[in-house]
C-alpha cells in the first residue's frame, strides 16, 4: 500500500504524541526547524565540493538529522495547514 503524505504527518504525530514531544508553537517549529537544519548543514560546512563517499558512520549522522528535519518539517506542516483552514474560512465569510 502506498502511504501519502498525510499518513506520513500522522505518523509523526502519533510518535510525538507518544513521547510527550507535541508542539503546536509555530514559533517553536520555526525555531527547532532552524537548530536541526543547522545541525544537518554542519556535515557539509567546509567542503569545497559535495562529498561523495561517506564513512557509514557519517551517513548515520546526516540520516539523523535529516529525519529531524523532515519530522519537524510535517509537524508544522500539519499545524500550519490547519492555521491555513481557519484563515481562509475566516476570509470567506467576510
Amino acid at each position: 500500500m502506498k502511504k501519502c503524505l498525510n499518513d506520513y504527518i500522522q505518523e509523526v504525530a502519533n510518535f510525538a504524541e507518544v513521547r510527550g514531544w507535541e508542539n503546536e508553537d509555530p514559533n517553536e517549529l520555526l525555531t527547532s526547524t532552524v537548530i536541526e537544519l543547522g545541525e544537518l548543514a554542519e556535515h557539509y560546512q567546509w567542503q569545497k565540493e559535495f562529498k561523495k563517499k561517506y564513512t557509514e558512520r557519517e551517513k548515520k549522522e546526516i540520516g539523523y538529522e535529516f529525519v529531524d528535519v523532515f519530522s519537524i518539517f510535517l509537524e508544522s506542516l500539519d499545524i500550519l495547514v490547519l492555521i491555513w483552514v481557519r484563515f481562509l474560512m475566516k476570509s470567506t465569510r467576510s
